[in-house]
């Protein structure tokens, strides 16, 4: 099936929901009627908007970090996987240069490809942020129109905007370049959008997720380097269960990137430009110095950033060997050296303590579990990695606590895709 789409990235438009409907496996899991209705949905609504009767398709998931958090930004090591939530949009090519979207929840987005290098906030400055990206470095961009609709929560952590991003950026791919372009580029046009008109000083690791499909190792100390895994967590008879605590992260912008500039602040003070030319090693020599001029919180950032490489490396070894004990440990480890050392899981003068309180409600109830913060963190979602004759009872209590909010997922073996 994952050659059959492939070879398929650039085929006849779609004239019927019937001939993707296979495909649906791939990207949902084998439970995917209502995938069906949805983009039954979708295909009525583009071609009522649009005048169309015919379409492609193209869908881009969420993503969520099994361990390595904060690490992508100072060229860390990060175990990701794409999972069944996702932004979907049926699309066709136009003449006049623009990007049209519509989609049921939110108003029309139009942007004229004439004009990108004015910088905007949202959804519009994504789109010109991927179009630059292509226009620099040598790619091609052109006008489509598209009716969307996404099933990932924006704000909470699955990496929305990424998902958003990478959409685009496939769609200049299929439309404008044959279809060409490497998972690499379109992460880095997405990376550059979310840096550069978003205003978010994230790593490459979410876009990279999206990008490439599957449990993936990345490693980002030498640019773009990364592994698919043999084995996902169905092997282990694991679950996986996203929790929304109920806050969002859009807002935290100026928390999100204080991680990122502290770390390069420790490896800048030990003349480096990231904390993956230095060791950890090298971190506990010039503890006293570290403190002593940037203070107590780089420096555990620091600390947490090479443990939180070695952890990545423990959770592929035992997820290779389906150890599925192991696995789990790493998760939990991970998430309370982010509670403790990374400080990403509460903000300042917060009496309230989502993330930490879910965190910690998880393991009560199962505590084999791996529960840890996923993705910038301070508000959003946790990822619990749950074993599969525990997952219904952990399912149903974590439903009690936050209704509405418990999102089961499976990894999705595809990176972004048009079919």
């Amino acid at each position: 099936m994952c050659k059959k789409l492939r070879y398929n990235l650039i085929m006849k438009q779609i004239k019927s929901i019937k001939q993707i409907a296979p495909y649906f496996v791939d990207l949902y899991g084998k439970r995917n009627f209502k995938q069906y209705l949805r983009y039954q949905t979708l295909y009525k609504n583009f071609k009522k908007a649009f005048n169309k009767e015919s379409a492609y398709f193209c869908s881009s998931s969420g993503r969520v970090e099994l361990v390595g958090n904060h690490t992508d930004h100072n060229g860390g090591k990060v175990l990701a996987c794409a999972v069944s939530l996702d932004v979907i949009c049926a699309f066709l090519p136009c003449d006049d240069n623009k990007v049209v979207l519509r989609s049921s929840r939110t108003r029309v987005l139009s942007v004229d490809l004439d004009k990108i290098d004015k910088i905007d906030s949202g959804s519009i400055g994504l789109v010109k942020g991927v179009a630059k990206y292509f226009l620099d470095n040598g790619a091609k961009v052109g006008g489509f129109v598209g009716y969307t609709n996404s099933t990932i929560p924006t704000g909470a952590g699955l990496s929305s905007s990424a998902s958003f991003e990478l959409l685009v950026a496939q769609i200049f791919n299929h439309l404008y370049n044959d279809g060409k372009l490497s998972p690499e580029f379109l992460a880095k046009a997405g990376q550059y959008a979310e840096n550069k008109y978003f205003g978010k000083a994230s790593g490459l690791m979410d876009q990279s997720a999206v990008a490439v499909g599957g449990v993936v190792l990345f490693d980002f100390s030498n640019g773009f380097s990364y592994l698919k895994q043999e084995n996902t967590l169905q092997q282990l008879d694991l679950e996986m269960v996203v929790v929304n605590t109920g806050g969002s992260h859009a807002q935290l912008n100026e928390h999100y990137s204080a991680i990122p500039s502290e770390m390069k602040a420790v490896a800048n003070l030990l003349g480096a430009d990231q904390l993956c030319e230095l060791s950890l090693e090298r971190i506990e020599e010039n503890k006293e110095e570290i403190q002593k001029k940037l203070g107590s919180r780089p420096y555990l950032r620091a600390v947490h950033f090479f443990e939180e490489n070695q952890r990545v490396e423990r959770a592929c070894l035992s997820l290779q060997n389906k150890d599925r004990s192991e696995f789990c440990q790493q998760l939990r480890q991970s998430g309370q050296s982010s509670i403790e050392k990374l400080q990403n899981c509460t903000l300042p003068n917060q009496t309230e303590q989502p993330i930490k309180e879910a965190v910690n409600f998880a393991l009560s109830i199962c505590p084999t579990s791996g529960s840890r913060v996923n993705g910038g963190g301070f508000a959003g979602t946790t990822i619990n990695v749950v074993p599969s004759e525990q997952a219904q009872q952990f399912i149903d209590a974590m439903r009690k606590a936050y209704p509405k909010n418990v999102h089961v997922l499976k990894v999705r073996t595809l990176g972004t895709i048009v079919f």
